[in-house]
C-alpha cells in the first residue's frame, strides 16, 4: 500500500531515549503534512456512494482513534530528556502505525459488496418470479398454437382423444360437471375479473390487478375469435368449434389469476384449489363430449398461459423502469 509506504519513509522510528537531534523537526513536519493528505483522503472516502457505514475508513484513521498521550509515545524512557521536536515526531511514528495497521485490517474485511462488485449484479427474487412466469406463459401459448396448427391438417380424434374417451365414459347428464362448466359462463367470468382485480388493488398490487383484468377477458376473445375458427375443428355429430375450449380457456384463466391476486402467504393453497379447479373443468368438457381432450388441454394452457404471460411481461418492464420498487 503506496501511503503506508510513503508514511515509513517518511518518519522515522520511534526514539524512546530521544537521540533524534537535528532532523527531528523536519521529520515531524513531514509526518504532520502525510496525516493532513490521509485525512482528506479519508473525507472524500468517506462521501464515496454505496460505501457502508460500518466500514467507514474515518472509525479506522479517525484522530480520536490515536488518541496517545506524550507519555505514550515517549516510550520506555519517559524520563529522559527530550530534545524539541522529539515529542511530536515519536507522535508521528506512533499514528503512521497505528494507520498501517489499520489500513491493513480495512483490506483484509473490506465490505463484500465492494468486493464482489460486478457491472452486472444478481437478480432479484421479484425478477426471477417474473421470469419463471413470463418462460411458462410463453411456453404454454406457444405449445397450445403449435398443436392448433398441427389440427388444422389432423382435425380428427387422435390416439390421445381415443384413450381419454375411453378412460372417461360419455355421461351427457353429469350434473357436477355442467355446474363446473358454468364457472366459465361471461357472467362468472366478468365477475370474477372484477373481484380478483379489487382483491389485488386494495393488497397493493397494482400489476396483479392489471393481469387480472386485462388476461382472461383477452383470452376468450383470442380463443372465440381467432383461434377456434382459424383451427376449424368440430366435435363429431356437431357443428361447433371446439379447438381450443372456450369453457376451459375462461376457468383456467379466472383460476391462475385467483393464484396471481392471492396473498403470498395464501398462494399455495389456492394454486392446489385452482389446479383442481382447472382439471375438473376439463373432464367436465370431456365427460359431456363438448370438446376432445386435446381441445381441453389446449383451452388450459391458453387461460394459465396468458395470465403468467403478461403478469411476469408487466412486472419485468416496471423492474426495468424502477429497479427499486418491489413487484410482491
Amino acid at each position: 500500500m503506496q501511503i503506508v509506504e510513503d508514511i515509513d519513509e517518511a518518519l522515522p522510528p520511534i526514539d524512546p531515549f530521544g537521540h533524534l537531534g537535528a532532523h527531528l523537526p523536519v521529520e515531524a513536519e513531514k509526518g504532520a503534512h502525510l496525516l493532513d493528505g490521509l485525512d482528506e483522503g479519508v473525507h472524500l472516502l468517506d462521501q464515496a456512494p454505496g460505501f457502508p457505514r460500518r466500514h467507514r475508513l474515518s472509525t479506522l484513521l479517525s484522530p480520536s482513534a490515536w488518541s496517545k498521550g506524550p507519555a505514550e509515545c515517549k516510550g520506555p524512557g519517559s524520563g529522559a530528556h527530550v530534545p524539541q521536536g522529539a515529542e511530536e515526531a515519536q507522535r508521528g511514528a506512533a499514528q503512521g502505525e497505528l494507520l498501517s495497521h489499520n489500513l491493513d485490517a480495512m483490506v483484509l474485511t473490506s465490505p463484500p459488496d465492494l468486493q464482489r462488485a460486478s457491472p452486472h449484479p444478481s437478480p432479484t427474487p421479484g425478477a426471477l418470479i417474473a421470469g419463471v412466469e413470463l418462460v411458462v406463459g410463453f411456453v404454454l401459448l406457444t405449445g397450445a398454437t403449435l398443436a392448433g396448427f398441427a389440427l388444422v391438417h389432423r382435425p380428427w380424434a387422435n390416439r390421445f382423444d381415443r384413450f381419454g374417451y375411453k378412460l372417461l365414459p360419455q355421461n351427457l347428464h353429469a350434473h357436477w360437471a355442467v355446474d363446473i362448466t358454468r364457472l366459465g359462463s361471461p357472467p362468472v367470468v366478468v365477475l370474477g375479473m372484477c373481484g380478483l382485480a379489487l382483491l389485488a388493488w386494495l393488497s397493493r398490487d397494482r400489476i396483479a390487478a392489471i393481469s387480472c383484468l386485462v388476461a382472461p377477458i383477452s383470452a376468450v376473445l383470442i380463443v372465440e375469435l381467432v383461434a377456434k375458427p382459424l383451427v376449424d375443428r368440430h366435435v363429431q355429430g356437431t357443428s361447433a368449434l371446439s379447438y381450443p375450449s372456450g369453457t376451459v380457456t375462461a376457468i383456467a384463466a379466472l383460476a391462475t389469476a385467483a393464484v396471481v391476486a392471492a396473498p403470498v402467504v395464501a398462494k399455495g393453497a389456492v394454486a392446489v384449489l385452482a389446479g383442481l379447479v382447472v382439471f375438473l373443468a376439463c373432464v367436465a368438457v370431456i365427460v359431456l363430449r363438448w370438446h376432445f381432450p386435446t381441445d381441453a388441454m389446449g383451452g388450459a394452457a391458453v387461460g394459465i398461459g396468458a395470465v403468467l404471460a403478461l403478469d411476469g411481461l408487466l412486472r419485468l418492464v416496471r423492474l426495468a423502469r424502477f429497479p427499486a420498487t418491489p413487484t410482491r
